[in-house]
C-alpha cells in the first residue's frame, strides 16, 4: 500500500507518498483507508486504479486531489505524478508554514494593528488592538471600540454615524486610504478614551497603508507612540 520514492543515502530526505488502489480486499476500501490516514497524518496519497466510474473519481476527489492514475497509464506516468505529488504536497506544506508564521508575527506584534474593509468594518485584529481597546475575544469590535470612543459605547450599532464622527482623526485617515489608497505615516492624532476612571486623553501616532484583499481595497491600519496627555 505505501511506497516511498526512491532515493540515495546521500539525498535530501523527501516525503513519504502513499500508492493506494481502491480495491484492498475484504474490509475498507483505498478510500475509507486514505480517509482514515489523514485523520492521523497529512501526507500525499496517489490513487493507482483501474476504476474509471465517475463516483469512485468523486469519492476520491472529495478525500485527496494528489493524484488518480489508471493502471493503464504506465510506469512513467505514475512515477512522474507521484514526483509531482510529492512536490506539490511539499509546497503546500511551507506555504502553510509560512503562513502560520505570518499570523503569529502580526498578532504577537508589538503595537496596535488592525485591517478595515471598505465599509470601515474591521476585518481583523491583533492581541495588542483588543488589550489597547480592553475587549476580549467574545466581543465585536469597530473603529470606535478600538478608539474607546464614548459615542461608540453608547450605541455601537451607530459607530461611525454620530454627527462627531466626521471629525475623527483616526477615522478620517482611514477613509483617505480607503478611497485614495494613501498611505499616511506617523501622523499625531489626539483621541479621548472611555477609561474606568472616566474620559481620558491620549496621543497616538497613526500609520496606514492600503492592501488588495479578497479583490476589495482595505486598509491595514496601526498606531505608535501611545502617551496619556
Amino acid at each position: 500500500m505505501e511506497d516511498v520514492i526512491e532515493e540515495s543515502d546521500d539525498a535530501p530526505k523527501r516525503t513519504p507518498l502513499v500508492l493506494m488502489d481502491i480495491d484492498l480486499g475484504d474490509g475498507m476500501d483505498g478510500v475509507e483507508t486514505a480517509r482514515r490516514l489523514l485523520e492521523r497524518q497529512e501526507l500525499p496519497i496517489v490513487f493507482l486504479t483501474s476504476h474509471t466510474e465517475p463516483e469512485y473519481v468523486e469519492r476520491v476527489r472529495e478525500v485527496t486531489r494528489y493524484g488518480y492514475v489508471l493502471k493503464t497509464s504506465g510506469e512513467l506516468i505514475l512515477r512522474l505524478t507521484m514526483e509531482m505529488a510529492v512536490d506539490l504536497f511539499e509546497a503546500n506544506q511551507l506555504a502553510r508554514r509560512q503562513a502560520e508564521e505570518l499570523e503569529t508575527i502580526y498578532d504577537h506584534a508589538p503595537v496596535v494593528m488592525f485591517v478595515v474593509d471598505r465599509d470601515v468594518r474591521i476585518a481583523r485584529v491583533n492581541r495588542q488592538t483588543r488589550e489597547f481597546a480592553g475587549l476580549d475575544d467574545s466581543q465585536p469590535v469597530s473603529l470606535g471600540r478600538i478608539l474607546r470612543c464614548v459615542r461608540a459605547f453608547e450605541d455601537p450599532a451607530l459607530c461611525g454615524r454620530f454627527p462627531e464622527c466626521a471629525g475623527c482623526g483616526v477615522r478620517g485617515l482611514v477613509a483617505e486610504t480607503l478611497d485614495s489608497g494613501t498611505s499616511y505615516r506617523d501622523v499625531p492624532v489626539v483621541i479621548q478614551r472611555v477609561t474606568s476612571e472616566g474620559m481620558e486623553e491620549r496621543e497616538i501616532r497613526v500609520f496606514t497603508t492600503a492592501l488588495e484583499m479578497d479583490g476589495r481595497r482595505h486598509a491595514l491600519v496601526s498606531f505608535l507612540e501611545l502617551a496619556t496627555r
